[in-house]
């Protein structure tokens, strides 16, 4: 495929696909900095970070029991302190997450902690369809 057929592509693709029409180029193709860019590379980032953030939850519950209730009241100081003390503050120390995590939690990248939360998140959502029957 030439460079010039990926907005038409896109779009045909979409809208067979998912029966969403595709009004422009930025709400299509050029949706996300990262295709323009040529980073396409860059978007299984996104996945590993899900999966550290769930794993950084995970402990920071533990260090900060409050942790709900902080979130709900927008009084981040506490968790922001957590994670500067445990991740920011290191910058490239480590030669890998990997490694940070080990030193810092106690284990490696566990995408277990990320199953456990789509697990929930996607049962409370079924959960609320059946009973309400939508």
């Amino acid at each position: 495929m030439s460079v010039e057929d990926i907005p038409r592509v896109w779009g045909e693709k979409y809208k067979q696909l998912l029966g969403v029409d595709v009004p422009s180029d930025d709400k299509g193709c050029l949706q996300d900095v990262h295709w323009s860019g040529l980073a396409i590379g860059y978007f299984p980032t996104y996945l590993i970070g899900a999966i550290a953030a769930a794993q950084l939850e995970h402990y920071i519950r533990k260090d900060v029991p409050n942790f709900d209730q902080l979130i709900a009241s927008g009084e981040f100081v506490e968790i922001r302190e957590w994670l500067s003390a445990k991740i920011h503050v290191h910058g490239s120390k480590y030669d890998s997450l990997d490694a940070m995590l080990e030193d810092q939690v106690g284990e490696e990248l566990n995408p277990e902690y990320f199953f456990k939360y789509l697990k929930s998140k996607y049962e409370a959502i079924y959960q609320l369809n059946k009973e309400n029957e939508l």
